[in-house]
């Protein structure tokens, strides 16, 4: 088994025996300890035994600043977006 030093979020290619895989890691469910969750670019999601894994590597790690949401501002108005029913309000003075 190879040294897995990725976390969720990560974008990581898996070297197995066959065949690569690229993806992004997936929170695995507590009972899966056992095994990685990718979702592929394809959209499907993927487990993978560790045991089959053979070498990985990090192609992008993941970072909070990728979630930003940019939006125009106004200066001298209130402004506001709106995520998952969650306001969030900007003052520029």
């Amino acid at each position: 088994m190879a040294n897995l030093n990725f976390n969720p979020g990560d974008k990581v290619r898996l070297r197995l025996a066959k065949s690569e895989l690229d993806g992004l890691v997936l929170e695995s469910p507590g009972n899966e300890k056992d095994t990685i969750l990718l979702k592929l670019e394809s959209g499907y999601n993927v487990g993978v035994n560790k045991e089959n894994i053979l070498g990985s590597r990090i192609l992008k790690k993941f970072s909070n600043a990728d979630d930003e949401i940019e939006f125009g501002l106004i200066r001298g108005k209130e402004n506001k977006i709106d995520v998952d029913n969650e306001k969030i309000f900007v003052h520029i003075n």
